[in-house]
């Protein structure tokens, strides 16, 4: 029986996954304007694209506006075991996005409120579950699930005054996976090809509140704040094993942590015409992850705090370009227990630039372009034996099996390029 449920998890890990690899949303998928300046947008005025950063920006489309985006990268990951010979694994990463503000009707009488819809789509499928089927194999928590998540933003944004204010949630779904798994001996050449699996996917949406406000304290300086819930998901719903006259009945229960939850507090500076710097300080609260499989993690991740800075420079009535950077410390501790969960301090460096095309196209469309990449630091880990769970406790002395012993390095590089066009339905002011 113990033979037939891992050969059953490896089947249905599989049929959940349903795709290759080919995506790049949630964390992956900011606005171009966004990502050049390396996340350091929340007290910025805001556009359609940057929804996730902070919802109050809404408020600052002074007409109705659509954004379309696309970005296109590479997840590039070193992995060695001691003593063993280093494996190289490229991952392609693509993405689309929409995003709409739009004002609500004047007859209402709520001629500050913004109305705002966005949809971020990974380049794969719609929907992707990877399930580790060893709770200590090599996994990112930072990016392995994160890339693959498709959400949807409602919001709503007010701005009166110098003050912005905005609330909505992020949807994304999961899947409620009822399954059967019988065992046919002799069906096929090996016990996997003996497992046979009926498997129904039902689609749920979680949801994640968003919330955000900016302070114009003066024309110089301004002031934003946002808080974005935890989002997470996975495949959860019961599986019946059956192999002859033995039943057992076990939940299939699969978590994944698309984003944590996080409070940015943020500074916006014009200290003369034409030039924004910016500063974010984001506190990212990884604590609350738990593994795959749904348990408390025995090591658990650590909050972090992650400074942004990023700087505009208005060159002219048509370009605009951009820089930004960040610091993301890692949120894994060493990895001495029976985790083996890869990841290290990033430095994130972005650039871009943003045209105004009305001039010369005659519609009042903006193009904005960026660059990014992840540059990972070496993680190092050495196993503690004491530590690890023994493979065997029947056998004499301890038995280790764990896949990252005695120890292992890696080290992650992300590389990303992207562009969001935004179209004005109706004139304003280039930002």
């Amino acid at each position: 029986m113990k033979q037939l449920a891992a050969a059953a998890a490896g089947t249905l890990s599989t049929l959940v996954a349903a795709g290759a690899y080919g995506s790049g949303g949630g964390y992956l998928m900011d606005g171009a304007r966004e990502a050049a300046l390396a996340g350091s947008v929340v007290a910025r005025r805001g556009d359609p694209s940057s929804l996730d950063a902070n919802v109050a920006g809404a408020a600052d489309s002074a007409s109705a506006a659509l954004a379309l985006g696309a970005s296109v990268g590479a997840l590039e990951s070193r992995f060695a075991r001691t003593g063993e010979p280093e494996s190289l694994r490229t991952r392609g990463l693509t993405s689309a996005s929409l995003a709409l503000v739009a004002p609500l009707p004047a007859q209402w009488g709520w001629e500050s409120v913004r109305f705002a819809l966005g949809l971020d789509l990974p380049g794969g499928q719609v929907l992707r579950v990877s399930v580790p089927q060893r709770y200590d194999a090599p996994y990112s928590p930072v990016y392995e699930a994160r890339s693959e998540r498709m959400a949807a933003t409602l919001a709503i944004a007010w701005g009166g005054g110098p003050v912005r204010l905005g609330a909505g949630v992020a949807l994304a779904p999961y899947l409620d996976v009822p399954t059967e798994v019988r065992y046919v001996a002799s069906r096929g050449a090996t016990p996997e090809d003996d497992v046979e699996v009926r498997l129904e996917r039902r689609l749920h949406l979680g949801f994640a509140p968003l919330f955000g406000a900016r302070w114009e304290v003066a024309e110089a300086l301004h002031l934003g704040a946002a808080y974005r819930f935890r989002a997470d998901g996975g495949a959860e719903g019961p599986q019946r094993t059956v192999a002859g006259g033995i039943l057992a009945d076990d939940p299939i229960d699969y978590y994944i942590l698309w984003d944590p939850a996080e409070l940015a507090l943020g500074v916006r500076a014009a200290p003369w015409r034409g030039t924004e710097l910016s500063l974010d300080v984001a506190w990212v609260r990884w604590s609350e992850a738990r593994s795959a499989f749904d348990t408390r993690l025995a090591q658990p991740l650590e909050d972090v705090w992650t400074p942004r800075v990023g700087v505009e420079q208005r060159l002219g009535e048509v370009l605009v370009v951009r820089a930004g950077y960040s610091f993301e410390g890692t949120p894994v501790p060493p990895q001495v227990g029976d985790t083996s969960y890869l990841d290290a301090d990033r430095h994130v460096l972005g650039a871009g630039a943003g045209f105004e095309l009305e001039p010369w196209l005659g519609w009042p469309l903006t193009a904005d372009v960026f660059g990014r990449t992840h540059l990972g630091a070496e993680q190092r880990a050495t196993k503690d034996p004491g530590v690890l769970t023994d493979a065997d406790p029947d056998a004499p002395g301890q038995q280790i099996t764990n896949l990252g012993f005695p120890g292992y390095r890696s080290t992650t590089h992300l590389y990303q390029a992207g562009v969001t066009l935004t179209y004005r339905l109706g004139h304003e002011a280039p930002r």
